[in-house]
């Protein structure tokens, strides 16, 4: 008995010793063997409340039957023999299963003679089995029962050990691989903040490997700036362990570079034997840039670096709340750059895009540190000048900045002037928010741009009142040609040679239902910033060309008419396919058409001109330069266009023969004309004594209310008709013996204007 003592507690040992689940198993099939000699055997555990599996065999060997093998499932709510003895929770012994009617009918006789199955109870729950069989009927005895079921309760502490180890297994083996994956690094801290553990992550952040840091202090690692800082929050965590800790905070790599890290947690375990601080850290070094980037993108222009209209507005809503605390005024300077899109239309938008980075490093170094220098978009930028005295101080600043601007801009090799217009409105004068400064500002703005350009102006309270007009005037205008309001008046051209008339020019007029007849200079211009003059004008080239084709229809076939184009129409990159279809829906022949482009918008861009020129030449129409003398014209470029008259300006004209500059200046314009071989065309005659300085000068052709004001086509349909009986021209010797021409008296014609 004592040897089978021995036997039991030997067995117990060794159950204890082995922590492998499996392993423990068949130690206990091996121990079994030693007490009580079995022919087979195996263990079987609980996987839920249903079913038993053999988990560990003896003996099944020489058996073909799969249900005797390992891994075999039985359900312990049907099976007689299992079920019972898991319901009894005691051992059971079957002498002679021959008589065993449960066991015949749902074990079978085949194999077994002898049976005892003990079960495994561990914390007061069953967690499996262990079966034994020997072929000899009567073999087991109550005595076997016993032995084997004193191995049972060692055998059920073993397994629920085993398994409780391989779960801590898993779960180390998880939080390993948790950690070591992770991009996080997690550092276990003792007391004195030396390194005791450190997962691999921090190869890629710090440049060097997790067990170079062993037995360092975290705080070599840190920047100097941020020990102290880190100091505080460490001997915090070690004050409350329950509290945690978080912070950024600056590491540096091996290389010597600093990285910027997040301090996600930083806690005490709370095992006082363990005693460490856990710390955990991520790279935010690249987060924090893009963030900076994400910011500059909402904060600042991206072409520039300037800030943009969002923070503009954030530094005007804070300058508001401090003028207005201390008493100060600010000002706002609303800047528009002048004919930044002749620029981009001629030389391309990089160039644009150069001359907008010049004139925002030059708005920069014109104003102060504490100013605001923002650009809200395209050519436009805004100024805010906190601490202004008064009105004459933003203007001083206003003209400090036109100045630096004047100064030619060298980009690509050439020389590029880019003035400025700019409105100015000051708080709280001209506005106690930030939406009347602004406005105020662009009321103002747009006064400096109609007064040349190049300038700046201070906001009045009129300036609303002659914006709302503005708006209104804009308003209708968009409604005008749709509504039949916009109508097309014609001035005839008539040749000083013959007296007949050479042509008629088309000119824009606007019969408003309440304004009555609006001045062409009140709505041109709205139209060519609007941009409607595009869409004006394409109607207007194909009123006249239908017009001057009735008109032949009455026998005037060598009528001509001369249509302006605006500077937005010459820029239309399809105006040759718009003139063309023009001339095809109206079925007037190109020759019978003269094209003139202001020498002002002529020669904003002289090369994309000459381009245009010769486009429009291949249709086979005439081309004039309007306004001569009042551009700056090149000789050699004028040499180069493919023109066909000159037209000499009104104010150069309306003056003559008295003022000897203007005398002239004509003069010099009709021996140039024909120095060119061009026709030259007189504006605006107007007294007999214009008329006879020309003709004596052989100026070619002339226009203006002395020979025939603009007509409606109605009214001109009847006076090219009746020409040249009435407009006859009477010629007579001088004394000198030149040739003099005088206008006969033409019949009384209203003025239609």
């Amino acid at each position: 008995m004592d040897d089978i003592a021995d036997v039991l507690r030997a067995a117990a040992l060794d159950l204890t010793r082995t922590l492998d689940p499996d392993a423990v198993l068949e130690v206990l099939l091996e121990q079994i063997g030693r007490v009580v000699p079995y022919d087979t055997a195996n263990v079987m555990l609980l996987e839920d409340e249903h079913w038993m599996c053999a988990r560990a065999t003896r003996g099944y060997e020489r058996f073909a039957d799969p249900a005797l093998t390992r891994h075999a499932r039985f359900d312990v709510h049907t099976h007689p023999i299992l079920g019972g003895l898991v319901a009894s929770r005691r051992p059971i012994l079957i002498p002679d299963t021959r008589e065993h009617p449960d066991w015949q009918r749902h074990v079978g006789a085949d194999h077994v003679r002898n049976f005892i199955g003990v079960p495994l109870i561990a914390d007061g729950r069953i967690i499996g089995l262990y079966a034994l069989d020997k072929a000899e009927p009567g073999f087991f005895t109550e005595a076997h029962v016993r032995l084997v079921e004193a191995m049972a309760p060692h055998a059920a502490l073993a397994i629920t050990n085993a398994r409780l180890f391989e779960q801590i297994q898993r779960r180390e083996e998880r939080f390993r691989a948790l950690v070591e994956n992770s991009n996080e690094v997690v550092l276990l801290l003792d007391r004195t903040a030396t390194i005791t553990y450190v997962s691999q992550a921090v190869a890629a952040i710090l440049g060097e490997p997790a067990e170079a840091q062993l037995g360092r202090n975290a705080f070599d690692y840190l920047h100097p700036d941020d020990i102290d800082r880190c100091r505080d929050e460490f001997a915090r965590c070690l004050a409350h362990p329950a509290l945690p800790i978080s912070a950024e905070l600056r590491m540096r790599r091996s290389d010597g570079t600093w990285r910027l890290v997040e301090a996600v947690g930083m806690n005490r375990l709370p095992d006082p034997a363990v005693g460490a601080i856990v710390v955990n850290y991520r790279d935010v070094t690249e987060r924090k840039r893009a963030e900076e980037q994400i910011r500059a993108l909402a904060y600042q222009d991206t072409l520039t670096g300037l800030p943009n209209r969002l923070l503009f507005n954030d530094r005007l809503a804070l300058g508001i709340a401090h003028a207005y605390r201390h008493g100060q005024r600010l000002a706002v300077l609303f800047l528009d750059v002048d004919r930044l899109k002749v620029v981009n239309d001629s030389l391309g938008h990089a160039v644009g895009d150069r001359v907008i980075q010049a004139v925002g490093a030059r708005l920069r170094a014109a104003v102060r540190e504490v100013d605001t220098v923002a650009r809200l978009g395209g050519d436009e930028f805004i100024l805010l000048l906190p601490d202004v005295g008064q009105a004459v101080d933003a203007a001083k600043v206003a003209e400090k900045v036109l100045e630096s601007l004047r100064e030619p801009l060298l980009i690509e090799g050439r020389e590029i002037v880019a003035t400025a217009s700019i409105g100015i409105s000051l708080y709280p004068d001209d506005g106690q928010d930030a939406e009347s400064l602004l406005k105020n500002a662009d009321a103002a703005l747009y006064r400096a741009k109609d007064r040349g350009r190049d300038t700046y102006q201070i906001y009045t309270a009129a300036m609303n009142a002659s914006a709302l007009e503005q708006l209104a005037l804009e308003s209708a205008f968009r409604k005008a040609l749709a509504q039949g309001e916009l109508l097309v008046y014609y001035q005839p051209i008539v040749d000083l040679g013959t007296g007949r008339i050479h042509a008629v020019e088309a000119l824009l007029r606007w019969r408003h239902p309440q304004l009555g007849v609006v001045r062409p200079a009140d709505f041109i211009n709205l139209a060519e910033i609007t941009g409607l003059i595009v869409p004006v004008g394409q109607w207007v080239l194909r009123t006249a060309c239908a017009q001057v084709l009735a008109w032949h229809a009455l026998g005037r076939s060598e009528l001509k008419v001369a249509v302006n184009l605006s500077a937005r129409q010459f820029q239309q990159p399809d105006l040759a396919a718009q003139v063309e279809r023009a001339l095809a829906d109206s079925g007037l022949s190109p020759r019978h058409l003269v094209l003139e482009i202001a020498e002002s918008h002529a020669m904003l861009d002289a090369e994309a001109t000459a381009r245009a020129l010769y486009d429009l030449r291949s249709l086979g129409v005439g081309l004039a330069i309007d306004d001569f003398g009042t551009g700056y014209s090149s000789l050699s470029y004028l040499k180069r266009f493919p023109l066909d008259s000159l037209k000499i300006d009104t104010s150069f004209v309306r003056d003559l023969p008295g003022d000897p500059d203007d005398a002239a200046i004509a003069a010099a314009v009709i021996e140039l004309a024909r120095t060119l071989k061009l026709e030259v065309v007189a504006e605006g005659v107007e007294t007999e004594d214009q008329l006879h300085f020309l003709a004596a000068r052989r100026c070619d052709l002339a226009q203006g209310h002395l020979l025939c004001p603009p007509l409606p086509a109605a009214d001109c349909t009847e006076v090219v008709a009746r020409a040249p009986s009435w407009l006859e021209l009477v010629i007579h010797e001088t004394p000198a013996g030149t040739t003099a021409r005088t206008a006969a008296a033409a019949p009384a014609v209203p003025d239609r204007e």
